[in-house]
This record gives structure tokens, sequence and C-alpha cells, in this order.
């Protein structure tokens, strides 16, 4: 099997830890991986506040401004965003970077760029992609990552950070279950962190909003994995 190592500092420590064990992950793919699932820590911080009430409003949350208008809010995006567009489009798009299949990508960015619940998350999503997508321009073998990068820059495509993040997986060989998990612990751990200081929140209410969400993770993520198995170009 694969021997990685994470190297990086963790954002949130659970996962990546969990990954340190098992794999010895390239100091650049670990970067990479850091930094895009950071974006929820940035959106749960002061200078995200705002985008992240728009993002609560389009899911029928109210405005994040309480330990438990978040604890809310947490339920809401698993179930209205991560687990059935955000977990499934990293797993689309490390189907198609592996099979090298551009084309093929560009066209499941246009998807998602469709589906209203991701609306509100647009253009930090789409910042923290295109980032990422030119620091693994260098990358020698990898044809499909200029031709994506491309399509971002003449505006045919938006550069999803969970799109971004399932070819980071995909042309470092990491595997797809363990970066599924790192990807929703760090995404809903990123926002208790970047709130806990403007919220207040204690080291229990903290660990509590965490293992209320995470407890579900591992078990979606196997039914991502065999929907994945089953049809790996459809989004949900």
């Amino acid at each position: 099997g694969r021997s990685w190592r994470v190297i990086a500092e963790p954002r949130c420590c659970q996962s990546q830890a969990m990954l340190d064990q098992e794999y010895k992950v390239p100091r650049s793919a670990s970067e990479m991986l850091g930094d895009l699932t950071a974006l929820a820590e940035q959106l749960g911080g002061p200078e995200g506040l705002g985008q992240l009430t728009v993002t609560a409003a389009s899911l029928g949350s109210a405005r994040v401004d309480t330990v438990a208008a978040l604890e809310r809010f947490l339920g809401a995006y698993s179930s209205g965003v991560l687990i059935p567009f955000e977990l499934p489009a990293v797993a689309q798009a490390y189907a198609h970077a592996d099979r090298g299949q551009v084309r093929e990508l560009i066209a499941l960015d246009q998807q998602l760029s469709e589906i209203p619940a991701l609306h509100g998350l647009a253009n930090a999503s789409g910042h923290m992609g295109r980032m990422q997508l030119r620091r693994l321009r260098p990358l020698r073998g990898a044809r499909i990552v200029p031709r994506y990068l491309k399509a971002v820059e003449s505006g045919e495509a938006q550069a999803w950070h969970t799109l971004v993040f399932g070819l980071v997986l995909a042309l470092y060989s990491l595997p797809l279950r363990q970066g599924l998990v790192h990807f929703a612990h760090q995404t809903l751990g990123g926002f208790v962190n970047g709130a806990t200081q403007r919220l207040q929140i204690g080291p229990a209410d903290r660990q509590r909003l965490l293992a209320l969400q995470t407890d579900t993770i591992r078990a979606v993520v196997e039914n991502v994995i065999a929907q994945h198995a089953a049809n790996p170009t459809v989004v949900s």
C-alpha cells in the first residue's frame, strides 16, 4: 500500500492526525488539501461572516450569531450541502481526473454552478479553487490541469474547491475514502473553528458541536463511495 505522512500543520487535528497515522503525504499535496478545506474556517470567521450568513439564509437557517444558531447551521449544511453535493463532487472530480477526462470535469463544474444551495459559496469556493489550481500547473504529466485552468480563465468553468480537492487526491494517488473523511471533518470543523472566538465557544460546546456532525461522517462517506462506484458521473 501507499505510505504518506502529513507534514503541514493541521487545521482540524482530528482528521489530519488520522491521515498522519496511515499515509505519507507529499508536502505540496498536504498544504493544498489543508488550504482547500480551510475555506470553511475563513467563512466562519469575522471576515467571512457576511458570506456565511448568505449561505445560512439559502439553507433556511437563521443568522449565525449564537452557538445555537451555529449548531442549526451545521446540521443544515451537512444535510443540504456537504452530503448531497460536496462529497459526491469530490468523488466525481477524483474519477474524472484519474481518467484524464477534462471535458467531463468542466461539465461537472458547470453543473455545480446550477445548484442553488451552492450559490452562497460560489465566490469563495472559486477563489480558493483557482488559487490552488494555479499551484498545480507545474506538475509534470498532469495534462488535465492546464486544460481545466484554461477553461476557468476563459470563464467556461468556476474551479469549485471541491473539484480541485478531488483533482489533488487523484493527481497524488491519494485514497478517495480517506480524502472524503478528511474533507468532511475539515469543513465542519472549519466552521466551528472560525466561529469560536467570535461566538465565544467554550471547549465543551466546541467538542459537542463537532461530535454532533462527525458521528455520521464515516457512514455517509461509505454511501458516497458505493454510489460513486455504481455511477461516478452523476451529482446527487
